[in-house]
């Protein structure tokens, strides 16, 4: 017979599974620069580890924006989303240009163009998705609460 966990063993289980994670994307992580930057190893031998990469990030945030628990910083003024665009731009281009051997002026501006929209248009359904989310949580927890003023349990506490 299969012995059930209690929810203190599972929150244990919860993070060490969170940790492996962790520890799996900071080594693809490392691993493609090491290749990109050490080794000046070609695009094709690392594009498996950056395909890999880039799939866990973007389901960990669309899970996490589904989920209604991505942090996002209602307080952010409008010049940190526009640093953090130019930073991420940036490093992009110089990654275009210099590890690539893309030299191109037309190039170089058609990538940064289209990675700003990408990044732009991701972090708006990103939020879209987390305050969707977040507000279906409130209801069903407002809706809870309701139901427990209504019966007895909610009266004795």
């Amino acid at each position: 017979m299969k012995r059930m966990l209690d929810e203190r063993e599972k929150q244990t289980q919860y993070k060490i599974v969170a940790r492996v994670y962790q520890f799996l994307i900071i080594g693809l992580g490392v691993s493609i620069l090491i290749q990109q930057l050490l080794l000046n190893a070609p695009p094709s031998q690392y594009m498996a580890e950056v395909i890999c990469f880039v799939a866990a990030s973007l389901y960990s945030a669309f899970a996490k924006a589904k989920a209604g628990i991505l942090y996002i910083r209602k307080d952010e003024s409008a010049k940190k989303k526009w640093f953090g665009l130019l930073v991420a731009l940036c490093a992009a281009l110089a990654s275009y240009y210099f590890l690539e051997g893309i030299h191109d002026p037309f190039r170089l501006v058609t990538f940064g163009i289209s990675f700003s929209l990408f990044y732009l248009l991701s972090g708006a359904v990103l939020k879209s998705a987390n305050e969707r989310s977040k507000q279906e949580l409130d209801k069903g927890l407002d809706e809870e609460d309701e139901m427990l003023e209504n019966t007895d349990l909610g009266k004795d506490l």
